[in-house]
Order: C-alpha cells, then structure tokens, then sequence
C-alpha cells in the first residue's frame, strides 16, 4: 500500500509541475494562476504586477520550521496510512536517528540564516508557499520517524542499535554529502547577503546584483542546487529505500529546478549584461 505521506507529496509535485505548465501556457498575468505561482522579484517587477491579498512577506517563510517541527509529535501515531511503507521494510533505528540528527541540523541552520544571514527585500510570496512550506518541514521530520522500527515494529530504541558498527558505507557517504552540500549552501547564502552590504557589515540596499564566484560562474541557482544534494544525502542515508523520503526527494528536485529555472529566466530578461554561458541549477546542463 502506497502511504499517504507518498501520495501527498506525488500530488505535490504534479502541482508544481501543472502550475508551471499553466504559467507558460496562459498569456494573462493578471490570472490567480500567476498571482499563487511567482513569488520574490518575479512578481516584484512585471509590469502587470497587482499586489493580491494572498501575498505574504518573504522574510517569514522560515517560520515555517518552527511551527512544523512543534507538531510532529501528536502526529507520529497513526501509522498505518502515513507511513511504514519502505522497500526493505522498517528503517534501522541507527539509521533513523542519524538521518534525524542531520535533518535537525539542517532545519536549525536554514532558521538561523533566515534571521541573521539572509537580507530580504520586500519581495512577497503567496500563501501557498506558506503552506507548502510548513507541509515540508513537517513531512521531512515526520518521514523517518513514520518509517522507523520503533514506530513499525514497535520495538524500543537502545543504546546498543547506536554503536558506530551499525555505520554503512551508504552513512558514511551520505553525511559527508550532507556537510559539503551544508557548508556550501551556508557559503552561497553569506554571498548573496554580502551583495547588498557595505564594507561596514551595513546594508547598502536591498536591489538584486549578479553574484559571481564559486559555482556562480557557470550557474544561477547553486544555493538550490546544494538543496537537492542535502535532500539526496537524507534518502542516500536512508539506504534509497525510504519511499515516502523519495517521493519528497522528487518534490524538491522539481520545485528547485523549476525555481531556478524562473530564477534564471528573470535574471536574463531583466539585466542585459548578465552571462549568458550560465545555466539555471545544474553546470553546463540546465
């Protein structure tokens, strides 16, 4: 049986991808569909831009850590439709906690960043980047919780399952993933930050500049590629076998790409002297 944790997030990324297809296809942007659809600089500065009442400011998509991680525990229960739907049945207790213990440092950073590193303009986005925010976060708690042994099997979790024995090649080649991806993306969003400061560590101004160095040279987005590396180490991990992680996995790698890709679009339209040899997400490719 297909959890449903699988099945929200296939529908999720159907969304996204009929929401693109349509953002394409229909000229009128005065239409709901561009309104929920665009957020940041791509509503910011199109000429038909209406601000809606389904616009939230973008400084407070972060919360959304927050908020989600406080309710993962009254709803790690039901686990019969939400989760314990893995390939190889339950997810070792070693391997839950490991992966749990990155997901926790990673929450905990991108929360840190958004309220000290990262300087936002008064760029909106809609309510629905809310939403599919605080579903995120939670799922990505929630989903290795949903499929552990304790929860499956209903075993209890003991010091023992945690000796570094238990450690697989997978681990260890996961979580060096996740602290490269981590530290570069952490890297990347210091840069963008320094793009609108004063040699006095004062904000100049909140206007869009063209980040160059590092993997900004060939691509627009490397923040959002180290996004999708971060999620990969998460299900790498997770021995590729968590399928409710692969279907958020999916999710990330299509929401990440199509942002890029708008991301790159504006870029190009709106700065004329921008480099046209970079590529959205992925060097040389896209």
């Amino acid at each position: 049986m297909i959890s449903l944790m699988t099945q929200l997030w296939l529908f999720m990324t159907s969304g996204i991808l009929i929401g693109f297809l349509c953002l394409n296809v229909i000229p009128d942007k005065y239409n709901l569909i561009h309104k929920l659809y665009l957020f940041g600089k791509m509503k910011q500065y199109v000429d038909c831009y209406i601000r809606s009442p389904y616009d939230l400011p973008k400084r407070g998509i972060m919360l959304c850590i927050v908020l989600s991680s406080s309710f993962i525990q009254p709803f790690t229960s039901p686990t019969a439709l939400l989760g314990c739907s893995s390939w190889s049945g339950p997810i070792d207790n070693f391997t839950t906690v490991l992966v749990l213990s990155c997901i926790t440092v990673h929450t905990c950073r991108r929360y840190i960043e958004s309220r000290s590193v990262s300087i936002y303009s008064s760029a909106t986005i809609s309510i629905l980047h809310y939403i599919a925010g605080f579903i995120h976060y939670f799922s990505l708690s929630a989903i290795p919780t949903l499929e552990s042994a304790v929860i499956c099997n209903n075993t209890k979790l003991t010091f023992k399952e945690l000796h570094l024995s238990k450690l697989h090649l997978l681990h260890l080649l996961g979580f060096l993933l996740f602290v490269v991806s981590s530290w570069k993306q952490n890297h990347y969003c210091i840069m963008l930050s320094n793009l609108r400061k004063k040699q006095a560590n004062q904000i100049k101004n909140t206007d869009y500049y063209i980040p160059d160095g590092d993997l900004f040279k060939f691509i627009s987005c490397p923040h959002f590629l180290m996004e999708i590396l971060i999620h990969v180490s998460f299900s790498m991990m997770s021995y590729f076998s968590n399928i409710p992680l692969l279907s958020l996995l999916l999710f990330v790698i299509t929401n990440q790409l199509i942002s890029g890709f708008l991301n790159h679009r504006w870029y190009k339209n709106m700065v004329p002297s921008y480099p046209q040899e970079r590529r959205a997400v992925i060097p040389f490719l896209f």
